[in-house]
Order: structure tokens, then C-alpha cells, then sequence
């Protein structure tokens, strides 16, 4: 997954960081990991149910 794809679920509020850190376009989006390994874990499994 690219910064921009992650930019766009954020901007979607498909996902919700837990912070930002600096400000601007350079900002970096801090998540919490629980919030990740759902992500992760929603993508393997669409990705499992395509494949067979």
C-alpha cells in the first residue's frame, strides 16, 4: 500500500490516525495498530475470497 493510497482512506475516513505529526502536506499520520491489523486483516481476506 503507497502513502497516497493511505492519504486517500484517511481522506475517505476509511481509517482515522491517531495523531499527526508536523503540519502540512509533509505531516506523518501516526495509527493505532489495532486499526492496522483490521485493515490488514480485511485486505487478506477479500483478497482470499477473489482468489478462489
Amino acid at each position: 500500500m503507497t502513502p497516497s493510497a493511505v492519504s486517500r482512506m484517511v481522506a475517505r475516513g476509511e481509517i482515522e490516525p491517531a495523531m499527526r505529526v508536523g503540519s502540512g502536506p509533509g505531516g506523518a499520520f501516526l495509527f493505532d495498530p489495532a486499526v492496522i491489523d483490521r485493515l490488514a486483516q480485511r485486505r487478506t481476506s477479500r483478497n482470499a475470497s477473489r482468489t478462489t
